[in-house]
């Protein structure tokens, strides 16, 4: 025999504290005289509602926006701040180009070994890019070579081939 435990589903505990909750227990006149207020309590109220009412439009009266002046106001700042923005652009510019260094590249071997011996790392970068370089240029010479003398072999064959037939027919005759 299996014995099943029943468990009661709880109550969600944010349900718990909702102001339909804390409704006092009257007698049923209606059915609006449970959420709205019955118009005796109504009638005393005002008063006060009226009071922060006059509060409210003492301090300002109501005041439609403007939108128009809204927009040209906040048009008015993005094109300040765009303005201060490119030109404080344009000055990081100036201040990088004036702050850049001149540089002279060497042409003597002996500028070439003043280079070496300050930036050896630099040098030792492009002299392996150098070779690098040199290095696909000889296979393309390299290639072109080797077609040139293969057509240079080829050419001698024929031209053996050539006397070779004209010696035999000279025999022949």
């Amino acid at each position: 025999m299996t014995e099943e435990v029943l468990k009661e589903e709880e109550a969600n505990p944010y349900n718990l504290k909702k102001d339909w909750h804390d409704v006092e227990e009257k007698p049923f006149v209606s059915s609006d005289s449970l959420f709205f207020t019955p118009e005796d309590e109504v009638k005393s109220e005002p008063e006060s509602v009226e009071k922060i009412a006059q509060e409210v439009s003492e301090d300002k009266p109501y005041k439609r926006p403007n939108y128009k002046k809204r927009y040209d106001d906040l048009k008015k700042h993005y094109d300040t701040k765009l303005n201060e923005f490119k030109s404080r652009e344009q000055e990081l510019l100036e201040e990088a180009t004036k702050n850049r260094t001149e540089y002279n590249t060497p042409k003597s071997p002996e500028e070439l070994e003043e280079f070496k011996k300050e930036y050896p790392d630099v040098y030792e970068v492009v002299e392996t890019v150098a070779h690098l370089q040199s290095e696909s240029k000889a296979k393309v010479l390299e290639e072109r070579l080797s077609q040139l003398q293969q057509r240079e072999q080829h050419l001698i064959q024929q031209d053996a081939l050539k006397r070779l037939e004209e010696e035999v027919k000279e025999k022949n005759e």
